[in-house]
């Protein structure tokens, strides 16, 4: 079974030399470590800045340093995407498409973002100035934070990968086919987010020389469990393009 794909290289259902997308992200660890490295410089930076200016900006600035994690770690996600179609993608090319990769990513990480900032300062006008109201906003806000996330785990290196030309997607589409996707195959998906979040929280306090290490894997990783999920959900209903798995030619369903 083909897919039509707006331009973007096909998606075919027969298996490459590497089904899973898992052991696929492992071998390409390796060969690409430079680039993946490079990347990792540019997501650290907004955790470095929440460990170094924590006392100063208190729990609210840093929240939002800590989740603008997802916007920085944008160009490094997409070149692991990029890796896991089989197409090359070196420093240079990192460093040529890096506002595109950022301006890409914007719309993907600003719901999700604001909501984490949000249920910061419920939380801080509740224990600090002892407003109860605050109680159900910031448990309100909490839940939507947590939802976004986990769509934004599918939606983002959707678009990442997707929106380059002569294909187009926007961001409405991107969060509608994440949203799909990770109702049909939520495991790959909690796993990451767990892993995503487990990273951002604890690398700011323990050192962020782990973060130029330990990105590289993550970003690869993540990209597995997004490709998995969306080859899952394409698989369910028939017609979801763009989840990079294989380099076939383009066709059309007969």
């Amino acid at each position: 079974m083909t897919v039509e794909s707006r331009g973007l290289p096909a998606l075919d259902d027969a298996p490459g030399p590497h089904p899973d997308p898992l052991r696929r992200a492992a071998t390409l660890l390796w060969p690409n470590l430079p680039v993946l490295l490079a990347g990792s410089v540019l997501a650290v930076l907004p955790l470095g800045l929440a460990r170094m200016l924590a006392p100063v900006l208190g729990t609210v600035g840093t929240t939002l340093l800590g989740a603008a994690f997802l916007f920085a770690v944008a160009p490094l996600l997409r070149t692991a995407m990029v890796l896991l179609a089989g197409d090359h993608r070196g420093v240079g090319g990192l460093a040529r498409e890096l506002g595109r990769d950022l301006g890409t990513a914007l719309p993907m990480v600003a719901p999700p973002v604001a909501a984490a900032v949000l249920t910061a300062v419920a939380v801080r006008t509740w224990t600090v100035h002892g407003q109860d109201w605050a109680v159900g906003s910031a448990a309100a806000c909490a839940a939507v934070t947590v939802i976004a996330t986990t769509i934004t785990i599918v939606a983002l290196p959707y678009r990442l990968y997707a929106d380059r030309p002569p294909a187009t997607c926007s961001a409405r589409e991107a969060w509608l086919v994440g949203l799909y996707a990770v109702t049909r195959r939520p495991v790959p998906v909690l796993g990451t987010l767990c892993a995503v979040g487990l990273f951002g929280s604890v690398l700011p306090s323990v050192s962020l020389a782990l973060g130029f290490v330990g990105l590289g894997p993550l970003a690869l990783l993540w990209a597995a469990a997004a490709t998995a999920t969306l080859d899952h959900g394409r698989a369910r209903l028939g017609r979801l393009p763009d989840a990079p798995r294989s380099r076939a030619p383009e066709t059309r369903r007969r």
